[in-house]
């Protein structure tokens, strides 16, 4: 017969809790596995580091655009470099974490680099296209 719980020492206590832990998330991870729930987060994750860009504004136009484009180019490189030399600094100073968090910022860095890098080609794309169907 099962010992009721009173009667147990709490290092059988915890061992137990333990295992009830460990059978319900193997259950879990069993029922994650068989439904493809792992495939479509896989999927979703590999969908979210193909950046795109989510939104391109465009002015009406000026005769300054391209060197604004020029100048966002800059700006953005300018930027990068900044977060990067951020990210080191900070490692430097405080190394709780490290190198994971600089990594990690390093990555999202470069991420929304990428992104902006992408609407910038964007918007320049759309500006020849409005140039040339003024010609």
């Amino acid at each position: 017969m099962i010992t009721p719980l009173n009667n147990l020492s709490l290092a059988r206590r915890i061992v137990l809790t333990f295992v009830i832990i460990l059978v319900v998330l193997f259950v879990l991870s069993f029922v994650g596995w068989i439904s493809g729930g792992w495939d479509d987060a896989h999927s979703e994750q590999a969908q979210q580091q193909r950046t795109e860009p989510h939104f391109v504004m465009l002015l009406p136009p000026s005769k300054w655009d391209y060197k604004l484009l020029d100048l966002d180019r800059r700006a953005l490189d300018e930027a990068y470099t900044k977060k990067i030399e951020q990210l080191f600094s900070i490692w430097v100073a405080d190394d709780t974490g490290q190198p994971e968090r600089a990594a990690k910022g390093a990555w999202q860095a470069k991420r929304a680099f990428i992104e902006a890098q992408r609407a910038l080609e964007a918007r320049e794309q759309m500006m020849l296209e409005r140039d040339r169907e003024a010609k």
